[in-house]
């Protein structure tokens, strides 16, 4: 941890070299090990999720091709019965779409809480409690909920322009107090404490201002890379856009947590 007697731009430059000098170490390897399992079970989930939706709504996309095509043929009488018959189909297709929306939102929740959980702790050498994954999977279901509802309230309360730029704010903010929460996560606290510390550590916004632009500085550079790659062949592309993702995330999680024990050896907070 930096010493906290240390200038402002030092702990600054000490965080950000120490953060690569994190490669070098086994724990960074064993959490990277634990980012790639979480990515590939989401992505399992989430295509399960895709071709279980295609499989329930094959008839109602049989039934609507069909109404366009009385549409097309100007059979307004013919359309509306075919838009009657399909009716309780619709409604079916709905609730097979809904249930497993929330299946699949509570899966992700849960390898998330797992995986990406245990390459935190793996990281910060914190050894979990026994409640730690439940209150983790709490915690990133309302993190995830009371995110999700703040940007759908910007979209839906401003124009366009204006909720762009908010949206933007607020997705900044979600980049660096995501880490910030993770790093400070304790699972003898309620969901409501672990918030609170991270707001009370994350509002020293001036602290996390270079992290999230050199973080974007080098994801830039990192995607030029990938387009080089893309030029060269595709599945060394796919091979090494998983390879750059995982160490991108270690090395977040390094830069994060150090910057995160710096402000709270600072300003004292628990």
């Amino acid at each position: 941890m930096v010493k906290k007697n240390v200038s402002y731009w030092k702990a600054q430059i000490m965080s950000f070299v120490s953060s690569f000098k994190s490669l070098g170490y086994k724990r960074f390897w064993s959490a990277a090990f634990f980012d790639f399992m979480a990515f590939i079970s989401i992505v399992i989930v989430l295509n399960l999720f895709f071709i279980l939706i295609n499989y329930t709504s094959a008839d109602l996309l049989v039934g609507l091709s069909q109404i366009n095509s009385l549409q097309v043929a100007g059979d307004s009488q013919g359309m509306s019965q075919k838009i009657i018959e399909l009716t309780p189909l619709m409604n079916r297709v709905l609730w097979h779409f809904l249930i497993a929306l929330l299946v699949a939102f509570l899966l992700v929740m849960f390898l998330l809480s797992w995986f990406y959980g245990k390459s935190w702790s793996v990281f910060l050498q914190k050894k979990p409690g026994p409640k730690h994954l439940i209150n983790l999977f709490l915690l990133n279901t309302v993190w995830f909920i009371f995110f999700t509802v703040l940007l759908a309230l910007t979209m839906a309360a401003f124009k366009p322009m204006v909720a762009a730029v908010v949206s933007l704010i607020i997705l900044v903010l979600i980049f660096y107090l995501d880490p910030v929460m993770r790093a400070l996560f304790d699972d003898k606290k309620t969901v409501w404490n672990n918030i609170n510390s991270t707001f009370r550590v994350g509002k020293f916004i001036h602290w996390f201002i270079p992290f999230i632009i050199l973080a974007l500085i080098l994801f830039i550079i990192l995607m030029l890379i990938l387009s080089l790659i893309l030029r060269i062949h595709e599945v060394l592309f796919f091979v090494m856009s998983i390879i750059i993702m995982i160490l991108f995330v270690g090395w977040l999680r390094s830069y994060a947590s150090m910057l995160t024990k710096e402000v709270q050896a600072r300003y004292k907070i628990k």
